[in-house]
């Protein structure tokens, strides 16, 4: 999930405590349609968060807390909110994370070294089963030491030490007249 859908999200949770809490408190028709038309997807980005959205009632048995949510609903208006700001929390947690992710620049080498399953999964094929493979690991392997083999040269040039290789000079010099056409 994105940043966008993360911050959306919340905000649509709260509108929706925030128009329920209104409604318990007034009884308005209009907000009665908007409520019952919101609850669906509310109760789906609840269930996501992994938030529980059924409630064992020793009266009424197990029942859904955002069915029938204008309809006497069995849930208490505390309930209703509890559940909707325990996933706002796990939202907001979770869109704490990607930020931190994507400043990281190892989750970016990571993603970029997974570009060629991106392709596959993009084209079709089962991307997951093939990067569990052994030969996708090997290559991961390999690409990941080639990261971090030119991420130290990176940082070592730009710290001034001199990164040339033995041999570097005299390959330059076979491949400069090649290089020059």
């Amino acid at each position: 999930m994105h940043l966008t859908e993360y911050h959306l999200r919340i905000s649509e949770l709260k509108a929706f405590s925030k128009l329920y809490n209104e409604y318990e408190s007034t009884n308005n028709a209009e907000l009665r349609n908007s409520v019952s038309s919101m609850s669906r997807k509310i109760s789906a980005y609840i269930e996501d968060a992994g938030v529980g959205t059924y409630l064992n009632d020793a009266n009424n048995g197990s029942y859904h807390i955002f069915e029938n949510i204008v309809n006497g609903n069995l849930a208490s208006k505390e309930l209703v909110d509890d559940r909707v700001y325990s996933a706002v929390g796990v939202y907001e947690y979770r869109y704490a994370q990607l930020k931190r992710k994507l400043i990281n620049p190892l989750f970016w080498a990571g993603e970029i070294i997974r570009i060629p399953f991106h392709i596959m999964k993009f084209a079709g094929f089962n991307a997951e089963k093939i990067e569990l493979s052994t030969i996708s690991k090997i290559y991961k392997f390999i690409a990941g030491l080639i990261f971090v083999i030119a991420a130290v040269f990176q940082i070592l040039s730009l710290s001034g030490v001199d990164t040339k290789f033995v041999g570097q000079s005299e390959a330059i010099e076979i491949l400069q007249p090649h290089l020059q056409q």
